[in-house]
């Protein structure tokens, strides 16, 4: 589990290095920023598609299929605009 206080250092972590589970270093960060951003579990991340990133309203959100989430309710995550820029 990463520590609130410990989140900043991804921000440090070069972008270039060895590809890991078929990822890039920048990759990695991202999937990390967006897990940690969401709060989302590896396999509700895991689950994610293109058609569950909603960038185009004004308040950027992600779904997650019920099938995928702990409850198996659908579950919707507004996100910040810089995550889904980045995304």
């Amino acid at each position: 589990m990463l520590l609130p206080e410990e989140s900043p250092k991804l921000k440090s972590v070069p972008r270039t290095g060895r590809v890991s589970y078929g990822m890039s270093a920048a990759e990695r960060i991202l999937l990390y920023r967006t897990a940690i951003e969401t709060g989302f579990r590896s396999s509700e991340i895991r689950s994610l598609r293109r058609g569950r990133l909603h960038f185009d309203s004004s308040e950027p959100y992600i779904t997650c299929k019920a099938g995928a989430t702990k409850n198996r309710k659908d579950a919707r995550q507004y996100i910040l605009t810089e995550l889904a820029n980045a995304l």
